[in-house]
């Protein structure tokens, strides 16, 4: 296997490949990439079994062959390049001939060098030589054939993301909350996202696309809700399309060149429409921006991860507080819509900031009850955040 590939190309290609691929595992062969070069171009591969992802770039081919390479280190070396330089790749492929030529076997030096099991990199001054495992090594590929697919474009499906994966709970004792839920909702012809913890939960929601067949509701695992994420941000325009395939076990994105099969989450997701407040009587309005600001400034006299924050709320007044362990207090007054009776209510500062960090919209709604039922954070552009309340 011999060719040569632009630095640049390469490098983003990998910051994307290296997120699926583990960094400790007992398989060695799960921490390597898998190269193959064609006429097609290079095709690489990570996987961490549950999670596949590929991408193939454009290379000026000398030699087809296929070889894995420790993903961690090769990404290292392509950072360590100059920017705007070529890199030469060379190795002998598990499908080519292991014999050493006659060549080789006068100058031991060379046949050193270039000897199966290793990878060479060259770029200007720079050289290296990692090893390699044979591409037979590498976990095969099994799919299984999807029921039904479909095109979001890229816009659309960064906004589902976005808006509900930083509320997906991290706790794996309950693994059905380890993703986000795709709820098509069909009679309002919308495609609902959900994603909780059980403190917190956020809601997007998108026309739903047309298909001919009836999108199942599926729960998408975390570590390929980033992998989405990224691949939405590449699109230079919002109405790129991202095609999905979803089968009984699994989810196939793809874009371009780039492919991603993962395993779903089988498990039932809770019915989550129950936790949705209804009745919630008074409407606080105001700015983003301004709360967060707020709440940000209180918490600065906490060294608490999870400090609790007071809003007490007046007429067109939201006046936002805390204390501290050490009986140290700060208060921050903002001006707001607001013209029910004076109400308190706390909520873990943490949570209050990472919806508001996500919330779509400069100016929030926010709907009430009391203290002790959860409060509903509404936005234009079909946004929905619940956060449940703390004594404070």
């Amino acid at each position: 296997m011999k060719f040569v590939a632009d630095r640049r190309t390469l490098l983003e290609s990998m910051n994307r490949l290296i997120h699926v691929s583990p960094r400790q595992n007992s398989l060695t062969i799960l921490s390597h990439v898998l190269m193959e070069a064609s006429e097609d171009g290079l095709r690489l591969t990570t996987t961490d079994i549950a999670t596949t992802m590929s991408e193939t770039i454009n290379i000026k081919l000398e030699t087809q062959g296929r070889i894995t390479t420790p993903a961690q280190k090769l990404h290292e070396i392509i950072k360590a390049i100059p920017e705007g330089h070529e890199i030469s790749f060379s190795a002998q492929s598990s499908n080519e001939n292991t014999n050493p030529s006659p060549e080789s076997q006068n100058h031991p030096q060379n046949h050193t060098q270039n000897h199966p099991g290793s990878l060479n990199v060259s770029s200007g001054s720079y050289r290296f030589s990692i090893m390699t495992l044979p591409a037979d090594d590498f976990p095969s590929e099994s799919y299984d054939q999807p029921t039904i697919s479909f095109t979001l474009n890229a816009k659309d499906f960064q906004f589902l993301i976005d808006t509900t994966s930083f509320a997906v709970s991290e706790d794996d004792t309950r693994q059905y909350l380890n993703g986000t839920f795709l709820d098509p909702i069909t009679d309002q012809n919308i495609l609902r996202a959900v994603g909780t913890n059980g403190h917190q939960m956020a809601i997007a929601d998108i026309p739903l696309p047309k298909t001919d067949e009836t999108i199942p509701s599926i729960i998408i695992p975390k570590k390929l809700l980033g992998l989405i994420s990224q691949l939405t941000k590449l699109s230079p325009e919002d109405e790129t399309p991202i095609h999905v395939a979803i089968s009984s076990h699994q989810i196939h994105i793809s874009m371009d060149s780039i492919h991603i099969f993962s395993r779903l989450i089988d498990d039932k997701y809770p019915n989550y429409q129950q936790v949705i407040p209804q009745n919630n009587d008074k409407t606080l309005t105001l700015s983003k921006q301004d709360l967060d600001k707020s709440v940000s400034a209180v918490t600065i006299i906490s060294s608490e991860n999870k400090a609790s924050v007071k809003l007490s709320l007046s007429e067109n007044n939201v006046n936002v507080s805390t204390r501290s362990q050490n009986q140290e207090t700060a208060d921050v007054d903002i001006p707001a819509q607001y013209t029910h009776e004076p109400f308190s209510i706390g909520f873990n500062s943490s949570y209050l900031l990472q919806i508001l960090q996500h919330c779509p919209h400069e100016d929030i709604s926010i709907q009430l009850k009391d203290t002790q039922s959860p409060i509903l954070i509404q936005a234009p552009e079909n946004a929905r955040f619940i956060l449940m309340p703390v004594k404070v």
